[in-house]
C-alpha cells in the first residue's frame, strides 16, 4: 500500500469539513480494495456517534492500490472561533456642520 496516496484519500474525504463548522466528530473510514471507502461510526454497535454530512456528501471512492481494508480512525474537531479584530477606522464622522 502507498501510504501518501492514503493520506492523500483521507484528506480529501474531509476537506470539505474545513469550510463549514462541524461538530467534534470520531470515526472509522475503511479504503477498501476495488476503491470504495466505507464510513462506520465508533460506536459499539455502530448506531451511536457522529459522522458529518460534509463527509458523506464526498464520493465514497479512492484511487488507492490496496491489497487488503485499510482503516482509519478519523477525528474531526471544530474550528476555533475567532472575534474580527477592533478596526480603527470604525471612528464617528468629522463633524462638518458651520459655527
Amino acid at each position: 500500500m502507498d501510504a501518501k496516496a492514503a493520506e492523500v484519500a483521507m484528506r480529501k474525504l474531509i476537506e470539505p469539513c474545513h469550510a463549514v463548522n462541524v461538530p467534534a466528530a470520531d470515526f472509522l473510514a475503511t479504503l477498501v480494495p476495488g476503491g470504495r471507502i466505507e464510513i462506520t461510526s465508533r460506536g459499539k454497535d455502530g448506531a451511536e456517534g457522529v459522522i458529518p454530512v460534509c463527509v458523506v456528501k464526498n464520493r465514497l471512492t479512492h484511487s488507492v492500490a490496496l491489497k487488503q481494508r485499510c482503516t482509519f480512525n478519523v477525528k474531526l474537531e471544530p474550528a476555533a472561533a475567532v472575534a474580527p479584530a477592533a478596526s480603527s477606522s470604525a471612528q464617528a464622522p468629522p463633524d462638518t456642520r458651520s459655527r
